[in-house]
């Protein structure tokens, strides 16, 4: 999981996934019906996440 508490997250749009955000500086996808994580962390340029939305097409966090 998280290395540090999450923040944020978002359902996105095929009911299946969220997305978190951490103070770790992370976002991770996760499975709802299984709570495993999808593929690897996404890493930002530095810094927390304090807060996420999802665009109205779904493809940009």
């Amino acid at each position: 999981g998280n290395e540090r508490a999450v923040r944020e997250f978002v359902f996105l749009h095929d009911n299946m996934h969220i997305v978190s955000g951490s103070l770790d500086g992370t976002m991770r996808k996760w499975d709802c019906d299984t709570g495993l994580l999808v593929g690897e962390p996404w890493k930002g340029k530095g810094g927390s996440i304090y807060a996420l939305a999802l665009s109205q097409d779904g493809r940009t966090i």
